[in-house]
């Protein structure tokens, strides 16, 4: 089965300065648009009233949390790229790299 491409219609959607300003500074933490992020959290917002999906496993937790490591290190302003698989023993080790990035942008 072949996904097809969603149509996206605009929307102007009229935020607070406040609002607006946090999810920037997310969407820049995160390396995404801003309308990745706001879509990212209307989605999310659905997905935690939804009855019919499944819980999540820790294995799906541990996949999601390799994946966004992997993002923000291959997005690292070092240049540092990550290799395919990241072990469960060096997350904190990830985690501290992405730290020490996040501080050397705020310097």
């Amino acid at each position: 089965m072949s996904k097809e491409p969603q149509q996206v219609n605009p929307y102007p959607i009229r935020l607070t300065k406040e609002l607006r300003e946090k999810l920037d500074t997310a969407a820049k933490a995160a390396g995404r648009s801003l309308n990745a992020e706001m879509l990212l959290r209307l989605e999310a917002s659905f997905l935690e009233q939804s009855t019919d999906a499944p819980p999540l496993t820790v294995d799906d937790v541990r996949q999601i949390a390799r994946e966004e490591i992997k993002h923000v290190l291959k997005h690292d302003s070092e240049g540092f790229l990550i290799g395919d698989r990241i072990d469960d023993a060096d997350l904190p080790k990830e985690f501290k790299s992405i730290q020490k990035s996040k501080d050397k942008r705020r310097q």
